[in-house]
């Protein structure tokens, strides 16, 4: 989604909708030994009036800490 969002093909609303469906699903496993990054990043994805707006370098920058 973050991909989309960074292509143009996604609105950050778009991704913040996307966020707030998969966080608070019960039923949507995360990776084990990720779970942490992977809650932090839904969050602040869900909660941009609590965390920080989505913004391209945002984008960029929570694609590269998922990736480590």
């Amino acid at each position: 989604m973050l991909m989309k969002f960074l292509k143009g093909s996604a609105t950050g609303s778009a991704v913040q909708a996307w966020a707030e469906a998969i966080e608070s699903r019960d039923d949507v496993g995360l990776e084990p030994g990720s779970q942490e990054i992977l809650k932090q990043t839904l969050f602040e994805l869900a909660n941009p009036d609590l965390t920080r707006k989505l913004t391209p370098i945002l984008a960029q920058k929570l694609i590269d800490d998922l990736r480590l």
